[in-house]
């Protein structure tokens, strides 16, 4: 009998068959692998490991196929040609487990995609689903605070910034609406489940998460869930060196407005700007918005420290300059130091800001706070509003400082309408409550006045603005008060 040749040989041995069962197993374990590994918290270098051996176990399959095969006897080395002629008469025929191992896994990879192409897709498409309108809101998220999981949980106010960092980012898509910080970040430690949360901001999802920061590593685990069935539609993990922290939040932000199906109109596709290199600044500009966000008097004048010393490690930070300004408003505004001094200072520092990055709604709204308050430029301030509203179109400060020029040039309609916007993007926000009071003071409606300073009362009864406002109020509807 002739000698076949090398190919005849590798099909006889089975090396095909056993070469495309090999890749169809491997395909399926990494599907298995990508869904559980991020489900179970494990670091990236396990997936890297599991493709490793695959990959370094395919050549040992292909070899142990070539020397040995299954026989009515069991495995066997190979026999030659002639021996496998009479290896399985006619009452045994030769078994048929590797084609039919191989056409169940064919089965199932098809099956899969099928699964993934027409069943899985059109399940969270809009567009398929009967009642589109109970979809309306499916495009609205709440990144609540990140948990602190270093070793010394000593990183809140990093964790915190990070959060922050994403709901800007997650803020530029007009499509998108993202609940404030300020609301998000009263659930810190709540006791309340994911839906209830969901039902009190008024959004579909919720992304939370947990950072692990020990030295120079970062690991970031984040998971969006649908409030409506606590059903997980993303989860990632993360783990990298802290100079990746830019790329991380930009990647993890991309991947919600992907979970979401949300467009992004940006000509780059980056929705995170790596501002600065020094993770020293980085650092110091996410402790200045932990102690910015308290608005007490010491918390806002240790921002302004922390945000000047972050200015002038890297002068060529924007961030750290509406830091600045900001710092100089609110200290400024709330009587912390004289505001003909606080807000030149916060315009100049807005404007170095804009110098450096002109595509910074926040940049814009620090700067209409002084051109408002400071100047009584109506025009410039308007200006500056909409520049910011335009590119932050969920900077939910922007719509309440926006209310603040409109009621004061008699637009109560369009005041109105600005600080409603806000409180849909912060609806637990004591300020967007306060305000609501004064303009019904304003409008006339004495009843509904009293009312929200009853709500802003009940969720905070020391927030003094309230107080004051109560206080003219009385003034105002009961002349018998005075005046």
């Amino acid at each position: 009998m002739p000698k076949p040749n090398f190919f005849h040989e590798l099909k006889r041995r089975n090396v095909y068959k056993v070469a495309i069962a090999y890749v169809i197993v491997a395909w399926l374990i990494m599907q298995i692998g990508a869904i559980v590994l991020p489900a179970i918290k494990a670091p990236d270098w396990v997936m890297q490991a599991l493709l490793f051996f695959l990959a370094i176990g395919f050549p040992i399959a292909l070899i142990l196929a070539w020397a040995f095969e299954m026989s009515p006897e069991g495995m066997i080395r190979t026999t030659s040609v002639e021996a496998e002629q009479n290896l399985y008469p006619d009452d045994k025929k030769k078994p048929l487990t590797s084609k039919v191992a191989i056409g169940v896994l064919l089965l199932a990879l098809v099956g899969q995609f099928v699964y993934n192409k027409y069943w899985s897709s059109n399940s969270s498409d809009p567009s398929t689903i009967e009642n589109a309108d109970t979809l309306a809101i499916d495009k609205s998220i709440a990144v609540l605070p990140f948990a602190d999981m270093s070793p010394d949980k000593d990183q809140e106010y990093f964790c915190d910034g990070i959060s922050e960092e994403i709901i800007n980012a997650l803020a530029q898509i007009p499509d998108l609406k993202v609940s404030s910080r300020t609301s998000v970040f009263q659930f810190r430690g709540a006791a309340k489940d994911i839906k209830s949360i969901a039902e009190t901001l008024g959004v579909a999802t919720i992304l939370e998460g947990s950072i692990r920061k020990s030295q120079n590593r970062i690991r970031v685990t984040a998971q969006l869930i649908n409030a409506a069935d606590g059903f997980h539609l993303w989860s990632q993990t993360y783990e990298r060196e802290m100079e990746d922290i830019f790329a991380i939040q930009d990647e993890l932000s991309k991947s919600i407005v992907g979970a979401l199906q949300v467009h992004i109109t940006s000509t780059s596709g980056s929705l995170v700007k790596k501002q600065t290199a020094n993770m020293v600044v980085y650092n110091l500009y996410l402790e200045g918005r932990y102690f910015w966000n308290k608005r007490s008097g010491e918390g806002l004048q240790k921002s302004l420290d922390l945000f000047n010393k972050a200015v002038d490690a890297d002068p060529l930070y924007a961030l750290a300059y509406v830091g600045v300004a900001d710092a100089y408003n609110m200290l400024s505004t709330y009587g912390h130091i004289d505001p003909l001094e606080g807000y030149p200072k916060a315009r100049a520092a807005a404007l170095k800001a804009l110098e450096l990055d002109n595509t910074s709604g926040q940049a814009y709204a620090a700067l209409a706070y002084p051109q408002m308050f400071y100047d009584f430029d109506w025009d410039a301030a308007e200006q500056s509003f909409q520049k910011a509203i335009s590119l932050s179109p969920n900077y939910a400060s922007a719509y309440q400082w926006h209310f603040l020029l409109l009621q004061a040039l008699g637009k109560q309609d369009e005041a109105y309408s600005e600080l409603t916007k806000a409180l849909e993007l912060d609806p637990l926000s004591l300020v967007g409550h306060y305000l609501f009071a004064l303009h019904f003071n304003k409008t006339g409606d004495y009843d509904k006045a009293i009312e929200w300073a009853e709500k802003a009362l009940e969720m905070e009864p020391n927030f003094y603005q309230t107080h004051s406002a109560v206080y003219f109020l009385l003034l105002t509807w009961r002349p018998e008060f005075g005046f």
